[in-house]
């Protein structure tokens, strides 16, 4: 049976649409809540906005949503919404609690962050150290290749880097060479 519009008065128009405008963000919430029950946290939130959409003062929504966010590690944004639900009503069900928390995360995040950037920065100093060590090592190796300096085949002169052992690898070729040029230039006199 259609509903003649036109007998209804404006008051109960509102009436009408009021009560559907509260069952409807009430079933968003419903649903978004029985998606994250099943931590389907991005479904949850869409139905979180859908309740928003109904009214956008519905801090019930806020919160939820909130707290779907904080679980997906965005803290930024639950953070914004509580604040948010928190300015419509102060009074909002655990939105100071939810707040805390999500700070309390951030707060984390920005030390664990902070601690991990360090210590990437000293791993960082040491491997350009042991670089330069390196470095300085090949370069009197390969002075003293070049030199012809027999120091070099000293066991404590021996660098344990793939770099270090193909200088050494280098020497024995250069050596092996020489010693067949020198028995090819025997054997022709």
């Amino acid at each position: 049976e259609w509903m003649d519009w036109s007998k209804i008065k404006a008051s109960e128009y509102e009436e009408l649409r009021t009560e559907q405008k509260e069952n409807s963000k009430k079933y968003c919430l419903e649903i978004g809540v029985n998606y994250a029950k099943k931590q389907k946290l991005r479904e949850a939130i869409k139905y979180y906005q859908y309740a928003l959409q109904w009214d956008e003062r519905y801090t019930d929504a806020m919160v939820a949503k909130a707290a779907a966010l904080t679980h997906l590690l965005q803290y930024d944004e639950a953070e914004q919404v509580l604040t948010q639900a928190i300015n419509i009503d102060a009074d909002t069900p655990n939105a100071a609690q939810y707040l805390t928390v999500v700070l309390q995360r951030k707060e984390c995040v920005f030390m664990l962050t902070f601690f991990v950037l360090f210590c990437f920065k000293e791993k960082l100093r040491e491997s350009q150290r042991q670089e330069h060590e390196i470095n300085d090592k090949i370069k009197e190796l390969s002075h003293r290749l070049v030199g012809g300096d027999d120091k070099a085949d000293d066991k404590s002169d021996v660098v344990h880097t793939s770099t270090a052992l193909k200088l050494q690898q280098r020497k024995k070729l250069h050596q092996i060479t020489q010693l067949l040029i020198t028995d090819s230039e025997d054997d022709t006199m």
